[in-house]
């Protein structure tokens, strides 16, 4: 990366934390914000993917589950990776954890599954910058990046995003009235629910593998100009309703118009 290339990407960063900020000072909804942050977490680490995962209270066993996710134009990742290892690994400790090269043969103890699955993603490293409320873990903003970290990245977006993450949950919104974080985080993994059972609809309907129709789902949702989660539940209660209908009434026909996207960083 020339010094040029890599000030542009600094200043894309800024811009993308200072919308954020902005966006936290109005009425918001944290679905939404989680989504904004996932995006600025992998354009300013010009990172193959990024994800904001929160940690699921409801499950017996340590597990956390993936509620906003980005990844370049074309391409997806199997969620199941967002939510795996060094990520979860940061979301219950709080700290900070990292792989800077899956092929470095001098750490390949720690976390083997995730580090064989993410090789055969087309994977080389990952960062995982932890989100806490009032001193508590409950998840993390995870980049991954199909070369090795480096030193070109900055180093303080990513956690400057968790931070704006938690600052979303706890002061977050659940419809139109404020909410406690628990709530926020709850229902955070409920519209995650939504999604899920939705791409499985998409699966079964066009006949794709799951991250391709995540895809779908995604692609559609912003060309519809909604969140995720708002049009994986249009989805989900369409598939009675507009039985036979291989479009759901629509929903996964792109409008006349597609949204104009100017936001500053490149792809």
């Amino acid at each position: 990366m020339t010094p040029s290339e890599h000030t542009r990407g600094a200043d894309a960063a800024t811009v993308a934390v200072a919308e954020i900020v902005h966006t936290l000072t109005e009425s918001f909804d944290a679905g939404t914000v989680m989504e904004r942050v996932a995006d600025a977490a992998r354009r300013g680490h010009r990172a193959r993917a990024a994800a904001v995962i929160l940690l699921d209270s409801s499950s017996i066993e340590l597990s956390a589950m993936s509620v906003a996710e980005s990844t370049r134009p074309d391409d997806a990742l199997d969620t199941a990776l967002y939510a795996r290892g060094p990520a979860l690994t940061a979301a219950a400790d709080g700290a900070i954890t990292m792989i800077a090269d899956l092929d470095d043969e001098h750490e390949q103890d720690r976390w083997p599954t995730f580090r064989a699955s993410a090789r055969a993603a087309g994977l080389r490293s990952m960062r995982a910058f932890p989100i806490t409320v009032m001193n508590a873990p409950v998840g993390s903003v995870v980049v991954h990046a199909a070369e090795p970290w480096g030193a070109h990245r900055p180093a303080l977006h990513g956690a400057m995003l968790a931070d704006l993450a938690a600052i979303a949950l706890s002061s977050g919104r659940s419809g139109n009235r404020s909410a406690s974080t628990g709530h926020v985080i709850g229902r955070l993994l409920e519209d995650s629910r939504q999604v899920s059972m939705a791409v499985g609809i998409v699966s079964e309907l066009m006949q794709v593998d799951p991250t391709r129709a995540r895809q779908v789902i995604v692609r559609q949702a912003r060309a519809h100009r909604v969140a995720v989660a708002q049009h994986s539940r249009a989805i989900v209660m369409a598939q009675n309703h507009f039985r036979g209908d291989p479009l759901l009434g629509g929903l996964l026909s792109t409008p006349s118009q597609e949204p104009d996207d100017t936001r500053s960083f490149d792809s």
